[in-house]
């Protein structure tokens, strides 16, 4: 369809589809886009989108995108303008401002729209994702980090300069992980020569263990601005600040296209399918490559020989073991697969019993001699008799050690989390 935009009119865009920009000059999530230019909207994604000037528009709509004009304070793109200069025209050198709101409350198109704006203002802008729940920049359960070149309308389109294996998608399991994943990924940022890094956070805000944590994520990054996309949030943060750290409340618009669990669970496995389309097998040696976060493969080996005393087994249960190991006050089993209606016990330790197959499919971190993190890989096989550990990912450089994480994917990269008690 063709449609044309008096200056100052604002319609809202709902993927998937294409605009382009036949006449004149448009504003959509902070960046300015002239004559010839193109704008790609996911088709889970939806934008408000404002003529600067008057202007002609050719826009092309696959199944279910829409085109509106929405009613009058349902589009925030003026407020949004007028935080985005608020922020950057502070005078506070480096800028970090982290968005804080709730599940679908626009804090990704914010993000972007801050970073946008800047860097049409010529500044050096980083950009944090630290929701590890649906991860844009990289994979779920990592944070990552970017410098963007130009300006993109979602964060997708960008690739990751750094990230942090964090291993989980929920933060009320390893706040304090992300916490300092981020404060690493934002002294990399400053390193980098940074003058403005944006960061975007999970929605997890609902409770008073979630509100804990956003304020200690603050205390730690010591941001120049929080901004925050719900009314009574602002109000909690702007009691818990101290001054030098400005709070602002930013509106939310009033539809945002929200994505169902179907939704965001497809778009999780389309990430994974596409970080590991081009995987090749690693086969690493159990006794040359360190683990980090497994209880049975962190732990200290022990002879299956010794427990038959200790858990008072028969030689022929015995030969069922394939592997043990000591992690703490636990006693890891490993049992063959073909083992069956074997039952164990103990009076000094506790035991936690696994067979050979339960380690396939879980994601792992891979990190260098210097514990950088460099790349993931997903866990194909552990073959205790042969001393081998066999790992399927794109990384073809040194692998030093591996981050066991608690989320395990299968064969059409569908993933699933085991939390609690360590198990592998």
């Amino acid at each position: 369809m063709n449609i044309d935009l008096s200056r100052g009119s604002i319609i809202r865009v709902s993927g998937p589809a294409r605009v382009d920009v036949v006449e004149g000059k448009v504003l959509l999530v902070g960046a300015m886009y002239g004559k010839g230019s193109s704008i790609v909207v996911h088709r889970v994604r939806s934008y408000g989108l404002k003529a600067l000037e008057d202007t002609k528009l050719k826009v092309t709509l696959g199944s279910g995108a829409r085109v509106e004009q929405p009613n009058e304070g349902e589009e925030v793109v003026d407020d949004w303008l007028k935080i985005a200069e608020e922020v950057s025209n502070s005078g506070r050198r480096p800028i970090t401002a982290v968005v804080i709101g709730p599940v679908e409350s626009g804090k990704t198109t914010l993000t972007a729209f801050l970073a946008n704006y800047m860097i049409q203002k010529n500044m050096k802008v980083a950009l944090i994702e630290g929701d590890i729940g649906q991860e844009d920049l990289a994979l779920p359960s990592t944070i990552a980090m970017t410098i963007p070149r130009k300006t993109f309308v979602w964060q997708r389109e960008l690739s990751a300069d750094y990230f942090k294996f964090i291993g989980y998608t929920s933060p009320q399991y390893c706040y304090g992980i992300v916490i300092k994943a981020l404060g690493d990924l934002l002294a990399k940022a400053f390193s980098l020569g940074a003058e403005a890094v944006v960061i975007n956070t999970d929605g997890w805000v609902n409770s008073p263990q979630a509100l804990d944590y956003k304020l200690s994520l603050v205390r730690w990054l010591k941001p120049t601005h929080v901004i925050v996309l719900d009314e009574y949030l602002a109000e909690v943060f702007k009691s818990a600040l101290p001054p030098q750290v400005e709070v602002i409340r930013a509106p939310r618009p009033a539809k945002v296209r929200e994505r169902s669990r179907e939704e965001r669970r497809k778009l999780r496995s389309e990430a994974y399918a596409s970080y590991f389309k081009n995987a090749k097998e690693r086969v690493l040696k159990l006794n040359e490559v360190r683990i980090i976060g497994s209880c049975v493969l962190s732990g200290k080996r022990i002879n299956p020989e010794s427990l038959i005393n200790e858990l008072g087994l028969s030689s022929d249960t015995a030969s069922n073991i394939v592997y043990a190991s000591l992690y703490g006050n636990v006693i890891n089993i490993v049992l063959s697969d073909l083992a069956k209606g074997i039952n164990l016990s103990s009076n000094r330790y506790e035991l936690n019993v696994v067979k050979e197959s339960d380690f396939r499919g879980y994601l792992v971190g891979i990190l260098n001699s210097e514990l950088e993190d460099v790349a993931l890989g997903i866990l194909k096989e552990v073959c205790f008799t042969d001393n081998i550990i066999k790992i399927l990912t794109p990384w073809d450089g040194e692998i030093s050690a591996l981050v066991m994480g608690r989320i395990k994917l299968t064969n059409n990269y569908e993933d699933f989390v085991r939390v609690g008690k360590c198990v592998i």
